[in-house]
């Protein structure tokens, strides 16, 4: 199956040469790492390794240190887990070798093993009799080269369609409407995202991820994003009706499955917008000091040009998103409060001093009474 959409996708004559890949004992251990019963532990070794002496491999443009011991541990253990919890920032930490060599080989791994796993558990059902459920090398090989790089590959030039960064450059200098210097870093983006998203496994290149404009540069590129996430898991509910000789029973979970997403999406929405008690509207505007702005302005229903509420400015703090103020502005614009909430992906120049142009390091948010 997987070497027909393979020929379907990309032509019979790289399929061919993907089959030719996979009988390649190389290529084999490139994609198992050359793990034995003892993989996991090696492979937390490895990524450890490539993070503790990042400043002394190639591809680091913009000289980032070495990890502290526990950073790189806690950040192998997590991709090596799938579970991609970010205690850093990644554009301002990771060398393009770590987030490439390290990061992204895990980012396939982890998925495969994901996948390979539920291949076995369907083939348990699925098989009345049988002496094995398959070979998990063999498996995780083949998801590797037949289903995750050939997708990875085609969501990666579709990113850079849309605008989305790819280069080995330390980054861009701007020049701000007030003449001033700003740093934005680039870097090998979209060759990254599209298997972090196949794979669910979060650790984007930039610290705000999805919310920053270099890692989704337009309304398609969002859409694809989330339409990746769900690619695979609906594939492998077909793979299971497939398997057990019912086409009707994957349909039949897979309508569960959307009906549970609709639901969940219903409910969230209700929950954004205080079950209707509360308008979210997003605006866009030029401060006195010539900057371009984005916010979210959270209305409660009893404001109005004839009642005015009292108003509110939240700032996020260092690492926040505008998602993290959402809960606490909703909650102050249902007690009355018409909430501006900034968005902080929008980089702001000029003086510091001024409260309109100041974030709040160190803590998740600050409010100002207007």
């Amino acid at each position: 199956m997987g070497s027909q959409t393979t020929a379907f996708l990309f032509g019979k004559s790289c399929s061919a040469l993907l089959q030719h890949l996979e009988r390649r004992r190389c290529v084999f251990r490139i994609v198992v790492g050359g793990m034995g019963d003892r993989g996991a532990q090696q492979l937390v070794v490895r990524t450890r390794v490539l993070k503790l002496f990042q400043d002394k491999l190639p591809l680091n443009p913009q000289g980032f240190p070495g990890l502290s011991w526990d950073l790189a541990l806690n950040t192998a253990v997590s991709f090596l887990t799938n579970t991609n919890w970010q205690s850093y920032g990644g554009e301002t930490t990771m060398s393009h070798f770590s987030q490439m060599v390290a990061l992204t080989y895990q980012n396939f791994v982890s998925a495969g093993v994901g996948i390979a796993v539920c291949a076995a558990v369907v083939r348990g059902i699925a098989r009345n009799e049988s002496s094995s459920i398959g070979n998990f090398w063999a498996d995780l090989v083949r998801i590797t080269l037949y289903v995750l790089l050939p997708l990875s590959i085609i969501g990666a030039l579709i990113m850079l369609w849309q605008g989305m960064v790819q280069n080995f450059d330390a980054g861009v200098t701007a020049t701000t409407l007030e003449g001033g210097k700003q740093f934005i870093a680039t870097g090998p983006v979209a060759s990254q995202i599209p298997i972090k998203l196949l794979g669910t496994n979060g650790g984007g290149f930039f610290n705000v991820n999805a919310a920053h404009p270099f890692e989704n540069p337009t309304a398609l590129s969002s859409f694809l994003q989330s339409f990746y996430i769900l690619i695979i898991p609906s594939a492998l509910v077909f793979f299971l009706g497939d398997a057990v000789g019912s086409r009707r029973h994957a349909w039949t979970v897979w309508a569960v499955m959307l009906a549970l997403f609709i639901g969940g999406f219903s409910f969230a929405s209700h929950a954004e917008t205080a079950g209707g008690k509360v308008e979210v509207t997003r605006i866009n505007f030029i401060t006195d000091e010539r900057h371009e702005m984005s916010a979210k302005l959270y209305v409660p229903d009893n404001a109005t040009e004839e009642t005015p509420a009292p108003g509110i400015l939240a700032l996020p703090g260092g690492n926040a998103s505008l998602e993290n103020l959402s809960a606490v502005a909703i909650e102050l614009s249902r007690r009355g409060y018409v909430v501006m909430a900034v968005d902080p992906s929008i980089p702001l120049a000029g003086p510091r001093s001024s409260p309109s142009l100041m974030w709040a390091p160190g803590r998740p948010w600050t409010i100002w009474p207007l």
